[in-house]
């Protein structure tokens, strides 16, 4: 009783899952609403985060929750210090907003010097296809025209 019971929840998700994907499906020639689409992906998502991802970590991986990690093994005290796990993810977070702060300076700069240096304009030249081509190896002390002037 206490399994069928603890699976019931997904067993709902399922079922509405797969309405939603019949509805898709069964509808031919008539406009259907993105929202039969986003509950039949999210449904799809949820069921394999948790039944796939269960499946990966023991089956495949083999995943070990008593196994000790690194900083409990070689704790030295510099490089290897067991630290909770709400300051690990508040280390996680600051390196990638970090990161974030930079690139988001980085990439106007970079995409500006590209226009100007090639005369990309953006309704035949994207960024992406403009950063792959020779045009962005600027040099490094270059100065960039700002965005907003073009």
């Amino acid at each position: 009783m206490t399994h069928l019971r603890k699976h019931l929840s997904w067993v709902l998700v399922a079922i509405v899952g797969a309405f939603a994907l019949a509805t898709i499906a069964l509808q031919r020639g008539e406009a259907i609403s993105a929202l039969w689409v986003v509950v039949a992906a999210l449904c799809v998502y949820l069921i394999a985060y948790r039944y796939y991802s269960l499946f990966l970590a023991t089956k495949v991986l083999g995943l070990d929750p008593n196994r000790q990690t690194p900083a409990h093994r070689h704790n030295d005290g510099l490089d290897y210090v067991p630290t909770n796990k709400y300051v690990l993810y508040g280390h996680h977070f600051a390196a990638i907003a970090g990161a974030v702060r930079w690139s988001a300076r980085y990439w106007p700069h970079r995409w500006a010097t590209c226009r100007a240096c090639c005369g990309c304009w953006p309704a035949w030249c994207s960024p992406a296809r403009c950063r792959t081509s020779s045009c962005c190896s600027s040099p490094r002390g270059a100065t960039a025209v700002r965005s907003a002037s073009w």
